[in-house]
């Protein structure tokens, strides 16, 4: 196990993330009907939640007693529980977000649907206590 007096430290992490989804959906016509061209439909997609899941692994990079440079990469599952696949309201203007299988909504909704982002970061370190 590496001790405060070594420059690199690194670290590996598991998390839980409670996640807040919304957003908005543009659709564009293939076919252009009329002159007035191409025009984009933007659907708003109804905000939820979901429970997921995070793996961390990175480096502390110590430069001074109580200052350091973090850096590292984490992969995260946003959807991993709480997945649903309900039909919007008839007349409403916006989706669901379908993440569950549900082909008595649409064939194509077969299997369930994995939300997942891979992120990088960089930052500082402040070391709290004796060295």
């Amino acid at each position: 196990m590496l001790g405060p007096r070594h420059t690199l430290v690194p670290f590996v992490g598991i998390e839980a993330d409670y996640n807040f989804l919304w957003g908005f959906y543009e659709q564009e016509p293939r076919l252009v009907d009329g002159p007035e061209g191409i025009h984009k439909s933007t659907f708003p997609i109804n905000s939820t939640t979901r429970i997921g899941i995070g793996i961390d692994v990175g480096t502390d990079f110590r430069i001074a007693q109580n200052l350091g440079f973090v850096f590292g990469a984490k992969y995260s599952i946003a959807n991993l529980f709480g997945k649903k696949s309900a039909a919007t309201l008839a007349g409403d203007n916006s989706m669901n977000l379908l993440d569950q299988a549900a082909t008595g909504l649409n064939t194509n909704l077969s299997s369930d649907r994995n939300i997942s982002y891979l992120q990088f970061y960089i930052g500082f370190s402040v070391f709290l206590g004796k060295r």
